[in-house]
């Protein structure tokens, strides 16, 4: 697996499947050639053809594959900010229930 990041797109290879965690809500986006999707959870697999794309509902693994030459691009939605990732492992943590604080340096 290669990343553009002029385009922000990741060149995948021909049976050289790519594992996804916490892609929950996750939009991919087939942006060249053809993509194959299994999710745990989800009934059947899932093809995509460029210019499609398919959001994860899952949970569990997700699994990523071209079938030959293919691009993706990776998109969470607005809410899945990494401020909040913190802020809920914060919670996870047991700090008491206090909410951690963003300070700004001038």
């Amino acid at each position: 697996m290669d990343i553009d990041f002029r385009s922000g797109e990741l060149c995948l290879q021909h049976n050289r499947p790519i594992r996804l965690s916490d892609a929950r809500d996750m939009d991919i986006i087939c942006t060249d050639g053809k993509i194959w999707i299994t999710a745990d959870g989800e009934a059947g697999d899932t093809f995509l053809n460029s210019g499609e794309s398919f959001r994860v509902r899952s949970t569990g693994r997700v699994l990523v594959e071209s079938l030959g030459a293919g691009k993706i691009r990776l998109v969470m939605p607005p809410h899945h900010t990494v401020w909040q990732k913190m802020h809920a492992a914060a919670f996870r943590l047991g700090n008491g229930g206090s909410t951690p604080k963003l300070v700004a340096n001038h």
